[in-house]
């Protein structure tokens, strides 16, 4: 009993600091609340300088945020918490790559994806935050989270780097019309859908016997303009987007020559 009295003895002498300092947080808190709101205007924060100017979100008609979720992505509350912010702060468009996030059921996905019901969610919450959502599938570099699966193995460009697809493999193009349309059962009225094909890029010829030894930057535009073509006879009313990494390495010559 004696043992009883002489911690709540201690409570009730630590109590008043704990309102105390409970009763300075808050305040603290308001003050910081009223200081945003009334003497920061986020259409004035600067990014980047840029020709000699600071380049702020409002000097751009589109401000996209990359999410990338793969390894380790964020939590669905995390994800709704951040969406106001993001909008609040100037961006109008989130530039959403899934990775294995999704739950494609193609045979490579996470262990632990997010639930259909719980993209759907996220989509929602970012459209009633003024967000338009742009789904980003890498179909030729980054595919790693497919590439490292060991059924898919055989569709690596090199056996041992899963960075890359090699276009001819037996059933690529078949896996990537398939990964576009499972991506699009989600993002049913998305205006742009982004592809990919980020740098750096292999500079020799493509090892596999099914390339003909054709220069590797032949194969990855034989097989852009394939996926592009492709790509619009099934969805025309959405435009494609891309990494600028090919067109910056990849000789002027050769782009005319496959009438890009």
């Amino acid at each position: 009993m004696s043992l009883v009295i002489t911690m709540s003895s201690s409570v009730f002498k630590i109590f008043p600091l704990f309102l105390l300092f409970s009763f300075l947080s808050v305040f603290a808190c308001a003050i910081h609340f009223l200081l945003v709101n009334f003497f920061f205007d986020p259409s004035s924060l600067s990014i980047v300088p840029y020709r000699n100017q600071m380049v702020t979100p409002s000097t751009f008609k589109e401000v996209l945020v990359h999410l990338d979720l793969k390894g380790a992505p964020p939590s669905l509350t995390y994800l709704k918490e951040i969406l106001p912010i993001l909008a609040y702060t100037g961006a109008t468009s989130l530039l959403i790559e899934w990775e294995d996030t999704l739950p494609y059921s193609l045979g490579f996905d996470n262990t632990n994806p997010f639930r259909e019901t719980e993209i759907f969610i996220i989509l929602a919450a970012a459209e009633s935050n003024g967000l338009a959502s742009i789904p980003l599938v890498p179909l030729y570099s980054d595919m790693d989270f497919v590439l490292k699966v060991k059924e898919f193995a055989k569709m690596r460009q090199n056996f041992n780097d899963t960075r890359f697809i090699c276009p001819n493999a037996r059933s690529s193009l078949d896996l990537v019309f398939k990964m576009i349309g499972r991506v699009l059962d989600f993002h049913r009225d998305t205006k742009y859908f982004h592809i990919g094909f980020r740098g750096p890029f292999p500079q020799d010829e493509c090892p596999r016997e099914c390339c003909g030894g054709k220069h590797l930057y032949d194969v990855i535009i034989d097989h852009l303009v394939t996926i592009v073509r492709h790509f619009h006879q099934l969805y025309p009313q959405v435009k494609l987007l891309m990494w600028d990494d090919l067109f910056r390495c990849v000789p002027t010559s050769r782009i005319k020559q496959h009438n890009m």
